[in-house]
């Protein structure tokens, strides 16, 4: 974006390891694979690290069960 600032869209899969009833997106059993796609903006401060994170999912998830 500029100096100040970054964007990233960013995909990310989580892989239930066990089963987990009360996941933020729904409930997954052992082996199922979740699909998130998020957009990702960092503000970097004077020194150059991370000042402010913000993330913000987008389109559907993709959910594969086991």
């Amino acid at each position: 974006m500029d100096d100040k600032h970054i964007a990233v869209e960013m995909a990310t899969e989580f892989r239930a390891r066990e089963d987990y009833p009360a996941f933020t997106r729904g409930p997954l059993k052992a082996g199922d694979t979740l699909r998130i796609t998020s957009f990702v903006h960092y503000d970097l401060g004077p020194d150059g690290r991370f000042a402010r994170i913000r993330v913000g999912r987008y389109g559907d998830s993709d959910s594969s069960p086991s």
